[in-house]
């Protein structure tokens, strides 16, 4: 990787949820990429909730709220997801 960060953990790669969360075209929040988010993403159990895609389809992603805010971010939190 080119990008090289003692805080950043390399050790997941990009969960489910957030492939999921892209799939049905929602909004993915900067906070899911930071290492506290990937390390609660991969290691704990978390709330999913039923949505519907757009042509009607049921389908369970995760519930957001168990995130920080995106608005409520500081600098540093920023910069780590970024990369």
């Amino acid at each position: 990787m080119p990008f090289s960060s003692s805080t950043t953990d390399y050790r997941f790669g990009t969960h489910p949820f957030i492939l999921q969360l892209a799939q049905n075209k929602f909004h993915i929040p900067l906070t899911l990429f930071t290492t506290k988010s990937t390390n609660k993403l991969h290691k704990e159990s978390l709330v999913q909730k039923i949505t519907y895609k757009s042509n009607g389809t049921k389908c369970h992603t995760v519930e957001l709220s168990q995130f920080p805010d995106e608005h409520q971010m500081d600098v540093s939190d920023w910069h780590e997801a970024w990369n």
